[in-house]
């Protein structure tokens, strides 16, 4: 509702600066996409745009912090060669569930606890949401 309001107003001074003088576009465009990213911002201050919050794993302590915008991205390049000693390290501080947010990829839940996973991919296979890229990878070992 506060960025709806926001808009509406900026809109209104638009329009009054541009009964003013004749503006180029730029002069729109910049303070329109700075505008943008100061919302993006706070809208996602821990996780990768556009995805969802999880108040339910914040508050167990199992969302690995993140960048605005871009999440665990930073994380994830900066320990690409050696990939399962930074999952250990952050196992170690978060616990066996933890929750990575990448743009495009969006939220990842990593776990640990093979109980965990034999219950997510035998027991109840259908009760739990895979992707498409998942569901590939996972055909070799169970089939369609």
């Amino acid at each position: 509702m506060a960025l709806m309001m926001a808009g509406i107003g900026l809109r209104g001074l638009m329009e009054r600066q541009m009964a003013k003088r004749k503006r180029t576009p730029i002069e729109y465009v910049v303070p329109a996409t700075i505008g943008f990213f100061i919302a993006a911002i706070i809208k996602y201050p821990n996780r990768a745009f556009l995805s969802r919050a999880r108040p339910d794993l914040k508050a167990r302590g199992q969302d690995a912090p993140g960048h605005p915008l871009i999440g665990n991205l930073a994380d994830r390049i900066r320990h690409r060669d050696n990939l399962p000693l930074f999952l250990h390290k952050v196992f170690q501080e978060q616990g066996d569930v933890i929750s990575i947010t990448m743009p495009i990829f969006g939220r990842i839940i990593v776990l640990n606890r093979p109980e965990f996973i034999d219950h997510i991919l035998k027991t109840n296979f259908e009760n739990y949401i895979k992707e498409d890229l998942v569901r590939w990878i996972l055909t070799d070992i169970f089939g369609r």
